[in-house]
């Protein structure tokens, strides 16, 4: 294992966290009524003509910034953005417990996964730090979360058969990556609510099915299919979709104490270090038979992959997360918000991108751009004392 590097010159803490307010700025000129809105592109498929509101995941990096950036400085500029943001979910929410457009790339639908998840997650976040801050209205953040997850996913997901959550109501698919999320959520409800049934009921026996079908072998060890079909695997393995179950797998061992979990998530995160380029880029998807489908890579959504080993270095791991930063940092657009990615040109026939980029390439997404954002101060090792408030408008 390599060490941590030292961040370059251009990459102080001033500079990141300088970096960060231009993000979370740009990330204002998205609000439209609703929401954060914009257009989406995805390496499944795009959302162009729909740019309003989505209450989808774009939420869950979105208050997780703006959270970070609070508590490195203490700005409570950055605490009312999370809260405002909180209550865009709120008032998202509908009879059902489903959020308005958290279909991402598929919008304007609702029932996303692992969307809505993420959403929890984000309501969770925010509850947490406004009980630490003594704060009111808390309570009213857990029991939406609360709403979503018994409603949407132990009512209509759950199979107690397989005892995990499949992706739709036809009970075909299982995705490991969106179970991982809903893992968080869950666990965060069970702490915030003081009821344990959600994470050891749903959440432990939802995370060990998907552990179950972890690659033990070959040069893709310690990933995870992309998605289970009516039982079997589909084994396409995603480096950026591996990395968001890392830190489900290191919560899960810092909750129980079992280290199955913690060496699944140092399996998983090999697996991933192994295919990151020498520019800190990765391929988007490695298959069985060695193929690697290479474009496009993504850039603001790189931020995971950080993240997912930022949450192993307390238990000894150590990675060398500069060419990753270095890539991710290039892509910052003078707007205050990235790349999504480099290389759409090149999504059809995998030949090498021309040196142009493609249009979807230059487009912002609040959805990709927001992966990007909550490690913005915490990936340097020092802080600054506080962070530059965003650029006048």
């Amino acid at each position: 294992m390599q060490h941590i590097a030292e961040p370059t010159v251009e990459q102080t803490p001033t500079a990141l966290a300088q970096s960060a307010a231009n993000c979370a700025y740009w990330l204002e000129t998205m609000r439209v009524q609703g929401g954060f809105g914009g257009p989406v592109v995805h390496w499944w498929q795009h959302a162009l003509m729909f740019t309003g509101a989505g209450i989808d995941w774009r939420y869950e990096g979105i208050i997780s910034g703006y959270l970070d950036l609070y508590r490195a400085s203490g700005l409570y500029y950055y605490l009312d953005r999370a809260v405002a943001a909180a209550n865009d979910i709120v008032n998202g929410q509908d009879e059902y417990g489903n959020y308005a457009n958290s279909q991402f790339q598929l919008n304007p639908y609702t029932a996303g996964t692992p969307h809505e998840a993420a959403v929890d997650i984000a309501l969770l976040n925010v509850a947490s730090r406004l009980k630490a801050e003594q704060a009111e209205g808390w309570e009213g953040y857990i029991a939406t979360a609360r709403r979503s997850i018994e409603n949407f996913y132990i009512r209509r997901l759950w199979n107690a058969e397989r005892r995990c959550f499949f992706d739709d109501t036809r009970s075909i698919t299982i995705v490991p990556n969106k179970v991982a999320t809903l893992f968080i959520a869950l666990a965060r409800l069970s702490e915030l609510s003081g009821d344990s049934r959600y994470l050891d009921a749903y959440g432990l026996p939802a995370l060990n099915h998907c552990l179950s079908l972890q690659n033990g072998r070959d040069e893709n060890r310690g990933a995870f299919a992309q998605y289970i079909e009516q039982g079997r695997p589909v084994n396409w393995y995603f480096p950026y979709y591996n990395a968001r179950i890392v830190p489900a797998l290191v919560l899960a061992h810092d909750l129980t104490g079992n280290d199955t979990y913690l060496a699944a998530a140092v399996s998983t995160m090999q697996f991933i270090l192994r295919h990151i380029d020498a520019d800190g880029g990765l391929p988007q998807v490695v298959y069985a038979d060695r193929r690697a489908n290479r474009y496009p890579r993504w850039v603001a959504g790189a931020g995971d992959v950080i993240l997912a080993g930022l949450s192993l270095v307390p238990h000894g791991f150590a990675f060398d997360y500069q060419p990753t930063l270095d890539w991710i940092l290039g892509g910052q657009l003078e707007s205050g918000g990235f790349q999504t990615a480099r290389g759409f040109e090149s999504q059809g026939s995998q030949k090498t991108p021309p040196s142009l980029p493609h249009a979807f390439d230059l487009l912002p997404v609040a959805g990709w751009t927001d992966k990007r954002s909550p490690y913005c101060a915490g990936c340097s090792p020092t802080a600054p004392p506080s962070l530059p408030r965003p650029p006048a408008r």
